[in-house]
């Protein structure tokens, strides 16, 4: 599973985000990361998709979705992040 989030429509302010160790919660297998917002992760969990073992690596802020993956980026070591697009929140 790829890095998944997304910037909430009509935000006033920071987001808190997350990222997981994902884990399905249909067959405990492991998915690979999942960042995305706090709000989001407790849905997916509600939902059935993820499971509550799924282990929470870091959380942060964000006030934007730029900001967001910057900061994603730095802490996956990944190399800067470029938007492809003008991020709607811009």
């Amino acid at each position: 599973m790829s890095n998944v989030a997304y910037w909430p429509k009509n935000s006033k302010g920071p987001v808190k985000f997350v990222c997981h160790n994902f884990v399905y919660a249909s067959d405990g297998e492991e998915g690979g990361l999942q960042m995305t917002t706090e709000e989001n992760a407790k849905k997916l969990i509600e939902q059935g998709f993820m499971s509550p073992d799924s282990e929470l690596l870091y959380e942060f802020e964000a006030g934007s979705w730029v900001e967001a993956m910057q900061e994603h980026n730095k802490r996956q070591g990944y190399g800067p992040y470029v938007p492809m697009d003008e991020p709607d929140d811009a």
